[in-house]
């Protein structure tokens, strides 16, 4: 919690200042969350280097904009029931969890996710025969030398590469992830650790041949925390995949699952949300979903997200929270 509010107080785009909710008018159950074209994007997370490795990779929904955007290395991410946690947590992560963690992260769903471990990354680079990399500066590997400039690395000098201790780490994954756009592999049951739908991740790495890896701006939180640096990369995730404006949702428990905020998570991350803030309610007793406006002007959002739940019912706070537009309180008529 002192962390969150020490992000927001660095300059995330949520302004500090909670209030406790009113009751006000009750919405009916509406439609699931509509099924508009978006954006197709893939989670990527190679396990075994000396440092973690993700990134989110895909293109607009007209298919118009390839890019992939790499996690830094130092990075701490707010997951959903779990909180502010290092990117080399995260990378440990179960896939499903990786999947919700980065889609939160860059405000917009990712519908596929890969994990690789580097062995596997190795296989891939061995039958396209090569790898074409641009390092930046050299770097001393298990296989000697490599860099700096352009050149073209054999699957065994990529595996030394990821696994090359000290050094940016962070330039030698968008390295890897530049040569892997230039010419997307055709990927094998055996190349992943785990997937959600191959023949999925498949379509969107295949769709980003040509694209750009942009680095993601951060800042810097008491000196010792690395954050994204908002709103410039909210915006720079809109306007490089079109996705909708996000806005910051506040989850609390009181249905008493352990997993529950990233069910949640999973539900309204692809209605326009991103969940900010996990906590317990003041009871895992509570029957009945409820979805909170913080503010009035804040209703339309709160109906958006009940819908995208499929259960539950809406109230309006007329005081705004300041650190969620909406506060979703979890009861038991939820199921995941």
């Amino acid at each position: 919690m002192a962390v969150v509010l020490a992000v927001v107080a660095a300059g995330s785009w949520w302004v500090l200042g909670r209030s406790a909710p009113s009751t006000g008018g009750a919405g009916s159950p509406g439609p699931p969350a509509g099924s508009a074209v978006r954006a197709q994007l893939l989670s990527l997370d190679v396990v075994g280097g000396s440092a973690p490795a993700l990134a989110v990779l895909g293109t607009d929904a007209a298919g118009e904009r390839a890019a992939a955007i790499p996690i830094p290395h130092d990075l701490t991410l707010v997951i959903p029931g779990q909180g502010e946690t290092p990117a080399s947590d995260v990378a440990a992560l179960p896939g499903p969890s990786v999947q919700v963690a980065l889609s939160n992260e860059i405000g917009a769903w990712t519908q596929s996710y890969v994990v690789m471990t580097v062995a596997q990354l190795g296989n891939v680079v061995e039958r396209m025969g090569g790898l074409p990399v641009d390092l930046p500066s050299a770097v001393r590997t298990g296989a000697g030398v490599l860099g700096p400039g352009t050149t073209t690395l054999q699957a065994a000098q990529v595996v030394a590469l990821m696994k090359a201790p000290g050094g940016d780490p962070d330039d030698r994954w968008s390295a890897v992830l530049m040569g892997l756009m230039a010419h997307p592999p055709t990927l094998r049951p055996a190349d992943v650790h785990s997937t959600g739908s191959l023949p999925r991740a498949q379509r969107t790495l295949s769709a980003t041949a040509g694209g750009e890896v942009l680095p993601m701006p951060v800042q810097t939180v008491a000196g010792t925390t690395f954050i994204p640096q908002q709103p410039v990369f909210d915006h720079l995730v809109q306007t490089t995949w079109r996705t909708p404006p996000v806005a910051p949702a506040i989850v609390q428990n009181g249905e008493g699952s352990a997993d529950v905020a990233e069910s949640i998570a999973r539900r309204i991350i692809p209605a326009g949300f991103r969940i900010v803030l996990s906590q317990n309610a003041q009871s895992f007793n509570m029957p009945t979903t409820i979805v909170i406006a913080n503010g009035r002007q804040h209703e339309d959002e709160a109906r958006r997200a009940q819908r995208a739940i499929g259960v539950g019912r809406v109230e309006v706070s007329p005081v705004p929270s300041g650190v969620g537009d909406i506060t979703v309180v979890v009861g038991k008529d939820f199921t995941g």
